[in-house]
């Protein structure tokens, strides 16, 4: 469901998301089991996911290989939180042999057209990376340095 809200949320030609299937019917698709429990960790993804303020981070492919090019996508779903201005992020790839790549970076919040609302997305970044590291599990993370605090900055991957 975390990579679905990724996905509908860093679309700026979406601007709703409605869950059908509240409890599991034959395909597990719903947000709680036939005891009506919630199932695990469903609660914070559903917050995380509405979220007014939130990253959307992308790595493809997901399970790669050390060596090869990987594309790093952050996108930022901003719903009138940011106002029109420019702000720095912190992007950065972790794993056990500790920071692996990171940038800095400005990005700007665009004014709305005139008569229009404001963009429901930012994109903060873009790039394609080789990264010659061991293999293991690593993390890309984002943070907004100053002016808002997003959620959902984290996005974990192989090579």
């Amino acid at each position: 469901l975390r990579l679905g809200f990724d996905l509908i949320r860093s679309n700026p030609k979406i601007c709703g998301y409605s869950i059908t299937s509240m409890v599991d019917g034959n395909v597990a698709e719903g947000l709680w089991t036939f005891r009506r429990e919630l199932k695990p960790g469903m609660l914070e993804t559903l917050r995380d996911g509405w979220a007014p303020l939130r990253w959307c981070l992308f790595v493809e492919p997901l399970h790669g290989y050390a060596g090869r090019p990987i594309d790093l996508e952050a996108v930022l779903a901003n719903e009138d939180v940011l106002r029109p201005g420019t702000y720095p992020a912190h992007l950065k790839i972790c794993g056990s042999a500790g920071t692996v790549w990171e940038q800095r970076i400005d990005f700007s919040v665009p004014a709305p057209v005139k008569g229009s609302d404001a963009p429901l997305t930012v994109t903060v970044l873009r790039v394609s990376v080789t990264l010659d590291i061991p293999p293991g599990v690593y993390e890309f993370a984002a943070s907004q340095e100053q002016g808002g605090a997003p959620v959902n900055g984290r996005r974990e991957f192989c090579l």
